[in-house]
């Protein structure tokens, strides 16, 4: 496996989600936090404004960990042009998510194709229903097909997986999977009763208990009046957890 340094060493695992802040929203988040978090993931803000946004972070506030969410897929030749792009334009982007759907010879070329970026592989969508999951993989049980990714992108050479907080206790379970890692969204602490659209619901103290490497958490902490304090309550309980 090629192996990159994270941009930056964060002493948390704590990924927040700027997405549904808008640009400025998600400047004026990352002012507010800066290191105090792991990073932040940019997915559909994106799409809206192009990788230039990067520069507009970094002009604004400085270095930061960036997750890129944009789920790549296609024939390969597209991942190596769309992986190379994304890893090549910025140093602060740690992680680049291919969706599973881009199968082994996908995840091999992206692997291939980023410098300094880890690749993780997208997994089952947490919003399919059971008929869905059945519709497209056969399979009732979805955690079953999230664990054939998982083993697929360890085979393959990427650095981990992405998927939902439901698949996380089944994955930790497999011997060759107990050290891969695992970063997962559906995160809400106990203090936080709105689960948004996620289907299945975590705390940051149950998820790191279960093996996960780090957490994406969203309107926790954007909504948040004093999210400096949101974000120190979290990470309190995460050190519950890495305390067992």
């Amino acid at each position: 496996m090629k192996e990159a340094p994270e941009c930056y060493v964060i002493d948390n695992s704590i990924i927040v989600a700027l997405d549904k802040a808008g640009k400025e929203g998600a400047i004026q988040i990352i002012k507010e936090l800066g290191r105090k978090v792991w990073g932040y993931k940019l997915g559909a803000l994106l799409l809206r404004y192009g990788p230039s946004l990067i520069d507009e972070i970094k002009a604004n506030v400085g270095s930061v960990n960036l997750f890129v969410d944009l789920q790549f897929t296609g024939v390969e030749d597209f991942i190596m042009e769309a992986i190379t792009a994304y890893s090549l334009y910025s140093t602060d982007i740690s992680y680049i998510v291919v969706n599973a759907s881009a199968g082994p010879p996908g995840i091999r070329r992206a692997v291939e194709s980023a410098k300094l970026t880890r690749i993780l592989v997208g997994s089952v969508l947490d919003s399919l229903s059971p008929y869905d999951v059945k519709y497209m993989y056969g399979t009732n049980f979805p955690e079953e097909k999230t664990l054939d990714f998982a083993l697929m992108a360890k085979q393959e050479g990427a650095h981990g997986i992405y998927c939902s907080v439901r698949d996380l206790e089944f994955l930790s379970r497999h011997a060759k999977l107990r050290d891969f890692t695992k970063i997962v969204y559906g995160v809400r602490p106990e203090w936080d009763q709105d689960h948004g659209t996620h289907a299945h619901v975590m705390t940051p103290k149950e998820v790191m208990e279960r093996g996960a490497t780090k957490f994406v958490i969203g309107s926790t902490i954007r909504n948040a009046k004093n999210k400096i304090r949101a974000v120190e309550r979290i990470i309190r309980e995460v050190q519950k957890a890495k305390q067992r």
